[in-house]
């Protein structure tokens, strides 16, 4: 026989009475900053404790070393691109810089100028697009060589077959922006043969992150640079070796070599069934909508597994996060809830549909990217499947569905509370629900 159930007593508090409750955010850079702000904005009655463990707000708090044997043994000064020394004095030395991501190609530029000279390391080649008002400049040529054209316009027939054969139009705009690209870089190469072979790819468009890396192309043409793809097998105390056993000799290394992309976290977190650091370090790292984890009641994170990284803005994006978690708290403040994190069907049902869509795209083509956590096959762990818009617009809605929630009490609508409504209290517009004229959606 079934314990009887408890009596329900009414909530005396009106509703939309905020709970107190207590928020901690791990890390003051660009997403705890917004986390701060954004909560300021859109909460009450809360604490918010923020941890960092630099001497200053606004870091980039997991950039990394290479794997390279011996690079702590380098008696030269060893920099990295993301933890730059203030005021280094880099003018007149011999600099060598690993890497040709976003970071290798805003820093060769800026030192070639002013080291003697510049060994540059690279390991991948890499698309290098022009702005967008040389984009429009280049013409066509032969890229449209078997399209339709009457003038300068496509032809009705041809504007037909792009609109009923969506493969066939993506086929031509693929081959599009892969010849106009090799020509861009061909031209900003000067033509040199050995640089145009080295750092053109034959990889499709967008497989690594396209970049637009001004003055980067032009610059390893300088006198004062070279250009090395052999493997470097080790770093010496006076240089860095390769594989050809050639030593080159440097006064400053600089490791422009990212970040790590793994996503498992750098400290232990614990949720209902283990440490999250073991689960994504032996099965691949998944997260509902790039922010929470099944088992992780109330955990949630900035750019996890298949955030739009790649595809704009940072800032923008963890401003939509924060919104989107702020919206979250608010539910569980005003609703009697204790505690939700999203359930396994529905992280399942979200990795099922990301498996499904990433091999239509450019990133799964055979390249060496940080989308696929430096490998050059394997699934994309980094991107969003769609654009950036798509996931704004993905975000916009709170999804309590695919969530399980705990709450105060048994009753999940204790928080109607006492009959009346903290919008019809205080000082706020007592007439909210008739909207107004500004609007048009006055009566």
């Amino acid at each position: 026989m079934s314990p009887p159930k408890e009596e329900y007593k009414i909530s005396e508090s009106p509703l939309g009475t905020a709970r107190h409750v207590r928020i901690i955010t791990i890390g003051a850079g660009a997403s705890g900053i917004n986390m701060i702000r954004t909560l300021r904005e859109k909460l009450t009655n809360y604490e918010h404790v923020v941890y960092e463990k630099n001497p200053s707000v606004g870091g980039t708090c997991n950039w990394k070393w290479p794997e390279i044997q011996g690079l702590h043994d380098f008696k030269g000064d060893l920099l990295h691109t993301a933890n730059w020394p203030k005021d280094y004095e880099y003018a007149g030395k011999r600099v060598a810089v690993i890497g040709n991501g976003s970071s290798g190609v805003q820093v060769v530029p800026a030192l070639q100028p002013h080291v003697t000279e510049l060994t540059h390391f690279i390991r991948s080649p890499l698309w290098v697009t022009p702005s967008q008002q040389q984009m429009i400049a280049m013409k066509p040529g032969n890229i449209l060589e078997d399209v339709e054209m009457d003038g300068d316009k496509f032809t009705p027939r041809q504007i037909e077959r792009f609109t009923s054969d969506p493969d066939y139009y993506l086929r031509q705009t693929a081959k599009w922006a892969k010849q106009m690209l090799t020509q861009y870089m061909t031209a900003s190469l000067g033509g040199e043969e050995k640089l145009t072979k080295t750092l053109i790819p034959d990889f499709a468009v967008g497989c690594r992150r396209l970049t637009p890396a001004v003055g980067y192309l032009q610059s390893l043409t300088a006198k004062n640079v070279r250009v090395v793809t052999d493997k470097i097998t080790e770093i010496v105390p006076t240089g860095i070796k390769i594989s050809t056993g050639e030593i080159i000799e440097v006064d400053a290394l600089v490791c422009a070599t990212g970040f790590d992309v793994s996503f498992c976290p750098r400290f232990p977190i614990i949720g209902r069934n283990g440490n999250l650091q073991g689960i994504w370090t032996k099965n691949l790292p998944r997260a509902y909508m790039s922010s929470s984890i099944p088992d992780f009641p109330n955990y949630f994170m900035f750019l996890g597994p298949n955030a739009p990284i790649g595809h704009g803005s940072v800032f923008t994006i963890t401003e939509h996060v924060a919104k989107y978690i702020a919206t979250v708290i608010h539910k569980c403040q005003t609703e009697s809830i204790l505690s939700l994190c999203p359930t396994s069907s529905a992280l399942d049902d979200f990795s099922e549909h990301i498996d499904a869509f990433m091999p239509r795209t450019a990133w799964a083509s055979t390249c060496r990217s940080w989308f696929k956590d430096g490998k050059e096959d394997g699934p994309v762990t980094a991107l969003h499947p769609g654009s950036r818009i798509h996931w704004f617009h993905m975000l916009e809605s709170f999804r309590g569905e695919d969530f399980e929630f705990r709450r105060e009490a048994r009753n999940r609508f204790l928080y109607l509370g006492n009959g009346f409504s903290t919008k019809e209290l205080g000082d706020g517009d007592k007439t909210w629900y008739l909207g107004s004229i500004k609007d048009g959606k006055g009566i």
